[in-house]
């Protein structure tokens, strides 16, 4: 006897896959692709305030500020970059989402930590 108040019972035919479920972005990975692109203005702004301050003499104790200044500056960048990276290593493991923005961020962040050493490293040397 059929019942139109209660639905009929759902068979599940093995044969027929189950339709399948769209993949969302990575949150993690857009976080990395932000953080990648803050890093990026963080770097620029780092190499703009250094490259401006060729007027200050060598001796003042604003030289010494600003030479502070830009370390901080420059640690922090690295800071923020390590967690930019960390975000994309976990957005590319994440099983069953879209891991195009994890990957970008990862490369992204990826490409500015190793410019920053490799200018910490030049500068060291150039010390010397």
């Amino acid at each position: 006897m059929y019942d139109p108040n209660f639905p009929p019972p759902v068979t599940s035919d093995p044969l027929v896959p189950p339709p399948p479920v769209a993949a969302k972005q990575s949150g993690v990975g857009i976080a990395s692709v932000v953080i990648g692109i803050l890093s990026l203005i963080m770097v620029c702004v780092t190499f703009a305030i250094a490259g401006g301050s060729g007027g200050v003499s060598e001796y003042s104790a604003s030289y010494e500020n600003l030479m502070t200044g830009i370390g901080l500056l420059a640690c922090g960048t690295i800071a923020l970059t390590l967690v930019g990276v960390v975000l994309g290593i976990v957005g590319v493991v994440q099983k069953n989402v879209k891991k195009v923005f994890a990957i970008i961020g990862l490369a992204s962040n990826g490409v500015v930590l190793l410019a920053l050493c490799a200018v910490i490293a030049i500068g060291m040397l150039a010390m010397q």
